[in-house]
């Protein structure tokens, strides 16, 4: 599991915003239960996703509005980026985080 959350993180340290969603959505299906808990925490893996979402707004607009991706890339995207802020209260509650 490390060896993939490893995969993950390096993913979102991307330029690819269409790659670092696709990465955004592996980690809601696998750490959506709290069974790997204790990997968020080892990889801080919750806070990068904090201190990142912003930046990965402004990387969705500034592809969206060059045109980079098709109409169906940018609704993945759009989906993963909507998905960060509950996904990381959710974590944070869960796990007890301030």
């Amino acid at each position: 599991m490390k060896s993939l959350t490893e995969c993950l993180v390096k993913t979102c340290s991307s330029k690819n915003l269409f790659f670092i969603a696709a990465a955004l959505d592996c980690f809601y299906e696998i750490f959506s239960e709290s069974n790997y808990n204790y990997v968020l925490a080892e990889f801080k893996v919750i806070e990068l996703m904090s201190a990142g979402e912003q930046t990965l707004h402004h990387m969705y607009h500034t592809s969206k509005k060059n045109k980079v991706f098709a109409p169906h890339e940018l609704d993945t995207i759009e989906n993963a980026l909507e998905n960060v802020r509950p996904f990381v209260d959710y974590k944070k509650k869960e796990m007890k985080m301030k």
